[in-house]
């Protein structure tokens, strides 16, 4: 279990650095929990103790990803029912229904006269092409299938998440996905209420389901979004050093008593606490002692104080075996995206978090 203290005392702080490899990371956990309530994501079986084994942390094929797509829009049992015909020589038995829909309705293309690629691993511009399509935009027209994600981060489906063609796994095609059920189609109305119409799942099921959601300010998917919005203010290779100052005020309460905080921190720590103002406003500052944490408990936006107690990163992305981070004074500078192993933040001294107690 988490151990919090409270910081009892202003401090500043200084920050020095040293080379390592970091990552990045979108805890879509609670995206999948949405789309399988919803009847729209199954998963790859279950786990012992019987729940979904979404299988996040996997890169999914292109067959595989069509064959999501199609459970999202909630056309499986019509593509299972359909007699499709399409040119492709290379994709699997089981895949074909999804595949042939997915042809014949336009939502996808092959990579070649006759090849689909199914068994090839689907990209992040191919995912959100797949998507952008079934949101009624036509690529070559709205956007350009090899960028997809600068119109897809126009529209809001994402927020800079994709600049590329980088490791995309199964934990983003989900993201994705219950992300669009919010969009706006190009002919107007919500991709929810379009299937909400089309009978794929009540509106009682997705207000309560949505309205669940919104009950809590500091999901980590609003956390995320919210930290990577900072990215506009404090770009990447923007100069900052020890130079930089930003000073956090709090409320807190120790026994019984309310107590006002000032921290004044310096160079990587003044990014870190700048940045995660931006999602947590004026929560209180707490750490957590190294030995009193799980990597299971680290949460989006925590703020790891790494390199024999030298500099302070901000988690963007949490994987199974490293995370993705922000940092300020790297180099002299502000960087987003790189990745820590799981090993090196288990060795973090200490990890701020500003989540509710």
């Amino acid at each position: 279990m988490k151990k919090l203290l409270s910081l009892l005392l202003a401090v500043a702080l200084l920050c020095a650095l040293a080379p390592t490899a970091l990552a990045v990371r979108e805890d879509a956990n609670a995206a999948a929990e949405l789309l399988h309530a919803l009847g729209l994501f199954q998963g790859t079986g279950t786990k012992p103790d019987g729940t979904p084994n979404y299988d996040l942390d996997r890169a999914p094929t292109r067959q595989e990803a069509v064959t999501m797509l199609v459970r999202l829009l909630g056309k499986e049992d019509a593509a299972r029912r359909g007699n499709w015909e399409t040119p492709f020589t290379d994709v699997a038995a089981w895949a074909l229904p999804y595949v042939g829909y997915a042809y014949s309705t336009g939502l996808s293309r092959g990579t070649g006269a006759d090849t689909f690629g199914g068994n090839s691993l689907v990209s992040a511009t191919q995912y959100l092409t797949f998507v952008l399509r079934a949101l009624g935009y036509a690529s070559g027209t709205d956007f350009r299938w090899d960028a997809a994600w600068e119109f897809s981060d126009a529209i809001g489906l994402t927020h800079g998440e994709y600049p590329g063609n980088g490791t995309f796994l199964r934990g983003d095609v989900v993201s994705i996905s219950a992300a669009a059920l919010s969009m706006q189609q190009r002919g107007g109305g919500l991709l929810a209420e379009r299937l909400i119409a089309e009978g794929v799942f009540p509106r009682e099921r997705w207000n309560a389901l949505t309205a669940q959601t919104q009950e809590d300010p500091y999901r980590q998917e609003l956390v995320y979004q919210k930290l990577i919005a900072m990215r506009k203010e404090l770009p990447e290779g923007q100069r900052w050093t020890n130079e930089n100052q930003y000073v956090l005020t709090y409320h807190d309460t120790v026994d019984g008593r309310p107590i006002t905080y000032t921290f004044a921190g310096y160079g990587c720590v003044a990014f870190a606490l700048k940045v995660s103002s931006a999602a947590f406003g004026n929560l209180p500052l707490r750490t957590i002692q190294r030995g009193s944490f799980r990597y299971e408990d680290l949460r989006v936006g925590d703020m790891p104080r790494i390199y024999n107690n030298s500099h302070t990163v901000v988690l963007l992305e949490i994987h199974s075996d490293h995370v993705v981070i922000a940092e300020g004074n790297y180099n002299e500078a502000i960087h987003w995206g790189r990745t820590l192993t799981k090993a090196e933040v288990m060795e973090a001294d200490y990890v701020w978090t500003r989540y509710p107690a």
